[in-house]
């Protein structure tokens, strides 16, 4: 019944949801070939993951969107909106994957994923009346995940190292770095969640 505490819950589930998930996604495309080479031992693998990895946000924001809509009270269009997405995918499947093989798996994640989710965040927002900032929650973390992977690329060549974990770690710390420098992250916030963390272990 408190409009105003959903309202801002909402609002920084999202916020927190698109900071993690556009990090996580930079990281992936950036570092594509690494991932390719160290998990599979097989840098063809490396394109696929590229081709996934911008769904990274969106797979994470319908998971999020998909919970608050419960919370909401919306378990039966949630349910409905999930045999949909299953059922879609069944058929694309069906159709796609003897014609187009991986690729035509590939298109039906990416339709199946966006349509779900964007037919949960229509909801969530006509619901809620959650005002959100959309262009500036993507927009932000978008420029300092590009940022902070292209200053790792540029710092690993001129020392010749290849340390893939390294590599995700300084990209990872300049990712935060530079969004608490353009006001996408509080320090405050930070220490907060931190000490959370720490009372949760």
């Amino acid at each position: 019944g408190d409009a105003e505490r959903i309202e801002r819950i909402i609002a920084r589930v999202l916020k927190t949801v698109l900071l993690y998930s556009i990090g996580v996604a930079g990281v992936m495309i950036c570092l594509s070939q690494e991932f390719g080479a160290v998990l599979f031992n097989d840098l063809d693998s490396a394109k696929y993951i590229l081709f996934v990895a911008p769904l990274v946000p969106v797979m994470y924001l319908d998971t999020a969107v998909d919970s608050m809509l419960k919370g909401l009270g919306e378990h039966i269009y949630t349910m409905w909106v999930n045999i949909a997405d299953a059922s879609i995918s069944v058929i694309l499947v069906a159709i796609l994957l003897p014609i187009m093989g991986i690729k035509g798996y590939i298109i039906t994640v990416y339709f199946t994923e966006i349509l779900n989710a964007t037919l949960s965040i229509t909801r969530l927002l006509s619901k809620s009346g959650v005002k959100t900032h959309v262009m500036l929650w993507i927009a932000r973390p978008l420029a300092c995940v590009i940022a902070s992977t292209k200053a790792v690329h540029f710092i690993m060549s001129r020392t010749h190292g290849s340390n893939i974990w390294i590599s995700i770690l300084l990209s990872a710390l300049i990712y935060i770095v530079l969004m608490i420098c353009c006001g996408g992250i509080k320090i405050k916030t930070l220490i907060n969640r931190a000490r959370y963390i720490l009372k949760a272990t």
